[in-house]
Order: C-alpha cells, then structure tokens, then sequence
C-alpha cells in the first residue's frame, strides 16, 4: 500500500507555536474583517467590470486604469482567500502595501 497520506494534526500542531501573533481568537477576528471586506471588493470588482465593459463599447478598447486597479484588486482577493484559508500567516492590505498593479 503507497504511503501517501493526508498532513497529520500531529505534525501541523508542532509547527504551530503558542505565540500572541497566532492567538486563534484575534485570526478569528481578522478572518470576519477580511469576510466583509471581500464582500465589499467583489461588489466593486463587479462594478469595475461594467464600467471596464460600458468604456470598451463607447471606445474600443479597454481603460488601462480600470485594468490595472482590477488586477491589483485581483492580486488583493487572492490574498485573501489565502490568508482565509491559512495558507499565509501574512495579512493582506490595510495590514501590508496595495498590490502593485500589472
């Protein structure tokens, strides 16, 4: 039988350390803080996209402002979903610079 198996809880918790930066209460709280600011940048990427939209059939090309905050306001959401899902111990802005745009 192969060896291949799921990351123990064993393993993770020794690399975990009980330190006040990983308190799990106060990632808690910046995890709901990071919820309804998400919330709020889909909200704008979608307002973003209409207005990238509306430009491009009046102009025939794309705003390269609206492009360029789109994709920093990409780069930001990736962030995010990686900070929400513990991939990264790192929290996106306001806590760290804007993302630079492409």
């Amino acid at each position: 039988m192969a060896q291949d198996q799921p990351y123990s809880q064993v393993e993770d918790a020794e690399v975990y350390e009980d330190t006040p930066a990983n308190n799990p209460w106060m990632r808690g709280v910046f995890m709901f803080l990071f919820v309804l600011m998400f919330a709020l940048a889909e909200t704008l990427l979608s307002i973003i996209a209409l207005l990238q939209f509306l430009w491009s059939v009046v102009t025939k090309a794309p705003n390269k402002q609206l492009r360029a905050f789109g994709y920093s306001m990409s780069i930001w959401m990736r962030d995010v979903a990686q900070f929400q899902a513990c991939e990264t111990e790192e929290k996106p802005f306001p806590f760290a610079p804007w993302p630079k745009d492409g």
